[in-house]
């Protein structure tokens, strides 16, 4: 199975957990319009990256609204308890590794491969 794992959830409601899932699946935190946005998007490349690689993750919405701090509704506080940081995209690996940069994480994917 490649791509997003059926364990997809939310920030913001069912706990998201604090990395890696039991299973060892990577947890990818993305921003709300994330697959929907333009491909420049970072939230978007680090997905289509991990689909193109065949690599399971499971995937959650960690930020909600405007991009610039002060205008933005809600918290990422779960974003910041689970990766160290508030910055989308992160990604943490199975064995609690945090990759905080869209380049970063691509370069891991690459490296999969």
């Amino acid at each position: 199975m490649s791509g997003q794992t059926e364990q997809e959830t939310q920030a913001q409601g069912a706990d998201a957990g604090a990395g890696a899932d039991a299973g060892g699946i990577p947890t990818l935190y993305v921003c709300h319009g994330d697959d929907q946005g333009p491909r420049v998007h970072p939230c978007k490349r680090v997905q289509d990256a991990l689909r193109e690689a065949g690599i399971e993750y499971t995937r959650v919405t960690g930020g909600h609204g405007h991009p610039i701090s002060f205008l933005r509704r809600g918290s990422r506080e779960r974003v910041r308890q689970a990766t160290g940081d508030v910055k989308l995209p992160a990604l943490v690996l199975a064995d609690g590794t945090v990759l905080t940069h869209s380049k970063e994480i691509l370069r891991w994917v690459a490296a999969q491969g």
